[in-house]
């Protein structure tokens, strides 16, 4: 699966070109690459954020079998 994000100013105008950092609160469950592709590897939850210049928004990702 892969998710997306989009930098918007104040007032919710996209902001082209602005790159996106990708975490995971747990990478042995729920891993995140560069491009926002998560993979699942063990049942649980992990917190995938997406951070640009500072501001962040952030999903629950539940695994399940």
């Amino acid at each position: 699966m892969r998710l997306e994000a989009l930098a918007v100013d104040a007032a919710g105008n996209a902001l082209d070109g602005r790159e996106i950092r990708w975490t995971s609160s747990d990478p042995a469950r729920v891993g995140v690459v560069g491009d926002g592709t998560i993979t699942a590897t063990a049942v649980g939850w992990s917190v995938v954020k997406a951070t640009s210049e500072g501001k962040a928004d952030s999903v629950k990702v539940i695994v399940t079998q």
